[in-house]
């Protein structure tokens, strides 16, 4: 009999939290590398842990130090005391997608690393289904609780739900280790990755040549004999994500705003597929109905950052953040339409932009994006992580796409008769160089500039954006296929984090072109990621 040498199983790291993640509700927290220090803390102390599987068995390493009272760690609802001057724990866990690290009772503490560790197995050259997490908020099947006279001791979980993981069970878990639950929540995240046999993701903007508005994102994905909606109560504004577990990095977040179930002939090999739309927060602000924006004193004028905040009150349930910002006035408007467009205006007033991202959360600012740092090549490199080597560009010149001229449309106001009245005003701002050589093109844009100069000003610099150079139009990589290659692990955790208004360098028949990308479209199968990033040139 031949024999069988045992072999450990397959620990792979899980990328931890970052030392800016932990926080304190009383006390200084210092950070030094990957060690942690928390002093004067009189109360909790914790470090969420996101973007994870759920359901998938953990292994939290930690290692930490701590003076008080009675200090504990808490890893999920498993609890350990820190009695050691240099502790590591290592606590077992499931996860229900996100995972809470906190310590009570401490004044002081020292967290020197954390590691998150799971026995899936990780090849270097592994597919999107071994590292792709696509989940869904939806209810929950079997949300019986503990019941008196009927459940098991051992077994069972004093909840009136579904237990979350690591709930305080009768008759196995230790007092003072486990946290009770007195309700669960019978809706939750799940992986639904196992049915799926492709998905797409587009995310981005539109750019007429220097003019950006922002597009709704869309992820799509299909499932064979699964996810009939009247079953699983995935349906109509359902949230929705897609992360690569491994890194714990999203590509996609939105909510349900499609679903097509179609039956399949008599005798075929399966009897129906599914198809969902899940849309990003664009949609939403594409949907909202602006009736115009001004200030409540004065003229009505107000620097941008206020615009923007005030505009943002109509989607209060959309997180957003300012990157960049001016003191730039904008006029007051009257201008009855929707919340994107006025967006769209008002980064245009100052040459911006905004754009939806992987988190479903919106950032806007007053600029456009700087200097490049991601190559995209046509030679492989023999460093083929950091420089993506495409397997096709798109590149052509045409007379009819060089823009020559801007025609701008300010959407002001002006009170009259004691009421706010629209006073739009028009202005057109060419290129004369780009005119008379190529004749050209022109492209449309609305803004919100406080006066006819600044709107003459905002035209002018979005024609100083406009090229006539040959630029690379789009590229298409390949992180994984059938084939190859060696490093897709990686190559794969780099291309989830690919997003729109992202500055790049592509490199065509031994040029440079400098570009930003206007779009993101990924094309997944289980075995397959193809990814094609379109362009708008960098001037």
């Amino acid at each position: 009999m031949a024999s069988t040498e045992w072999r450990p199983p397959v620990t792979a790291m899980i990328r931890p939290p970052a030392p800016g993640d932990w926080k304190t509700t009383e006390g200084t927290i210092t950070v030094s590398g990957e060690t942690v220090t928390i002093t004067g803390a009189a109360g909790l102390i914790t470090c969420p842990i996101t973007d994870l599987v759920p359901g998938m068995p953990l292994r939290i390493r930690i290692t930490v130090s701590a003076s008080g009272p009675s200090p504990l760690i808490f890893v999920g609802n498993t609890a350990t005391p820190i009695t050691a001057k240099y502790q590591t724990s290592i606590i077992n866990v499931t996860t229900a997608g996100t995972l809470d690290l906190s310590i009570t009772g401490a004044t002081s503490a020292t967290v020197y690393k954390v590691e998150i560790l799971t026995d899936q197995d990780i090849p270097e050259d592994a597919t999107p289904a071994q590292v792709l997490s696509l989940q869904a908020r939806f209810p929950l099947r079997g949300i019986a609780g503990f019941r008196l006279d009927r459940s098991r001791l051992g077994r069972d979980a004093i909840t009136l739900g579904i237990a979350p993981p690591e709930a305080f069970t009768l008759n196995r878990d230790r007092l003072n280790a486990r946290r009770l639950f007195a309700q669960a929540a019978n809706i939750a995240w799940q992986d639904i990755t196992a049915p799926i046999t492709s998905m797409q993701i587009t995310r981005g903007i539109s750019a007429s040549g220097p003019v950006y508005a922002a597009q709704a994102g869309t992820l799509t994905f299909n499932a064979l004999d699964a996810l009939d909606p009247r079953e699983t109560g995935l349906t109509y504004g359902s949230p929705v994500m897609l992360i690569h577990w491994p890194s714990r990095t999203r590509l996609f977040t939105g909510t349900v705003t499609s679903i097509d179930l179609t039956r399949q002939p008599p005798g075929s090999e399966h009897a129906y597929t599914t198809s969902y739309t899940v849309s990003d927060a664009v949609k939403r602000i594409a949907s909202i109905k602006r009736y115009g924006a001004r200030s409540e004193v004065g003229d009505g004028t107000e620097t941008w950052n206020d615009r923007i905040i005030r505009l943002m009150r109509s989607a209060p349930e959309i997180v957003y953040r300012i990157a960049s910002t001016t003191y730039q006035r904008m006029c007051p408007t009257v201008w009855e339409t929707s919340l994107a467009k006025h967006l769209d205006a008002a980064t245009a007033s100052v040459t911006g932009s905004w754009t939806c991202n992987r988190d479903n959360s919106v950032t806007i600012s007053a600029a456009r994006p700087g200097a490049s740092a991601l190559v995209f090549s046509d030679v492989q490199k023999s460093n083929g992580v950091d420089i993506f080597a495409y397997t096709a560009v798109e590149t052509s010149w045409a007379t009819d796409d060089i823009v020559a001229a801007v025609d701008a449309t300010n959407h002001a106001a002006s009170i009259q008769d004691g009421e706010w009245r629209a006073q739009d005003t028009s202005v057109t701002i060419s290129e004369e160089t780009y005119s008379q050589t190529w004749a050209g093109t022109s492209v449309s844009v609305d803004l919100t500039c406080a006066s006819i100069d600044a709107a003459k000003t905002a035209a002018r610099a979005l024609i100083d954006k406009a090229s006539d150079t040959l630029t690379p139009q789009s590229v298409t990589i390949r992180p994984a296929h059938a084939y190859g290659p060696a490093q897709a692990s990686k190559l794969m955790e780099i291309t989830a984090s690919l997003d729109p208004l992202t500055p790049a360098r592509v490199e065509n028949r031994g040029d440079t072109h400098r570009v930003i990308i206007t779009q993101v479209t990924h094309s997944i199968t289980p075995s397959d990621w193809q990814t094609k990033l379109n362009f708008s040139p960098q001037r």
